[in-house]
Order: C-alpha cells, then structure tokens, then sequence
C-alpha cells in the first residue's frame, strides 16, 4: 500500500508543474492548501521553495501524503486547465485509488481497473519519461504490490488487485 500511496510523487509532480507553468504561486497554494485542510487534525504541511523543485519531494507522514492527494482538487484544480497533461496523470491516478480503496468493488469493475492501470503506466512513462516508481521498483513490482496486498488484507476487494495485475503482466 505504501508503494501505491508513497512511491508514486504524483502530487509533487502536479505542483511542480503548476509553479514552472505560472500558472499558480506558492503563496496561493498554500491558502488553498491551508483552506480546504483547516478542519482536519493532521493537515499536510505547508509548501516551500525546497519541495516544489523539480528535485524536491512533498514531506510529510503517509497519512498527510494521502490526504494532500485527495485534496488536490481543491488546492490547485481551478488553477490548471482539465486537458493538462499531468493533471490528465493525477486524475487517473485518483481513479484507480478510488476503485482499489472501495469498501466493495464489483467483478465487472476489474477489466476498466485495469484498462487505467495501463493508461497511468503509459501516460505516466510518456510525461515524465521514468516508470511511476521512480525507478525504485519495476513495473513488475506492482504485481508483487497487489499480492501483498491481497495477502494482508484477505477479503474479496482486495484480491481482485491481484487478479488484474496477472492478467497485466502475464
């Protein structure tokens, strides 16, 4: 799970790209990001100039990772145009994160999972020109990921990562 919610800088790469394209500063993601986690008790932190370089990486605990992701929308989401490439990347990424943390998720649902695994891998590859891992895992990885996943936590939903990742890599 870790791999999935840490390993893959999705969130660092929107930003970056945000802050290059002037397309928003770091001053007026930091109110959004200030606004739309005021309510929670471990908001993320706050941007700065260090981590929103192309070498910088988003600091904070997994749990503050995950909930920037999530906010994402709301912090930058009226600042960059919806045909932006990477937005394109984070918005399937968020897709395939709906489905996977799902309390259910219906068998008919396995062949789209799918189909946005390959489109993020692909697009991802295409952009950024790294596999979404940063190198630090292959592709094949993410068929031991969902085995440990599956194995962890052995419900139904969960296996059906499994599944897909056998068909993907086959």
């Amino acid at each position: 799970m870790h791999d999935l919610l840490e390993g893959i800088n999705v969130v660092h790469k929107v930003i970056y790209n945000a802050i290059r394209e002037n397309n928003v500063t770091l001053e007026a993601l930091n109110t959004n990001l200030h606004v739309a986690s005021k309510d929670v008790c471990d908001s993320p932190n706050a941007f700065n100039s260090k981590n929103v370089r192309s070498s910088g990486t988003i600091t904070g605990s997994a749990s503050q990772k995950w909930l920037l992701f999530l906010l994402l929308p709301k912090i930058v989401g009226k600042f960059l145009y919806f045909n932006n490439a990477v937005w394109q990347v984070y918005l399937l990424l968020r897709s395939i994160t709906d489905i996977i943390f799902a309390p259910v998720v219906k068998k008919s649902s396995l062949s789209y999972l799918e189909g946005l695994i390959i489109e993020f891998l692909s697009q991802f590859t295409a952009l950024f020109g790294t596999d979404p891992l940063h190198g630090a895992l292959s592709l094949v990885n993410w068929q031991v990921w969902a085995f440990t996943f599956s194995v962890v936590h052995a419900d139904r939903r969960q296996t059906t990562a499994i599944q897909i990742c056998n068909r993907l890599f086959r």
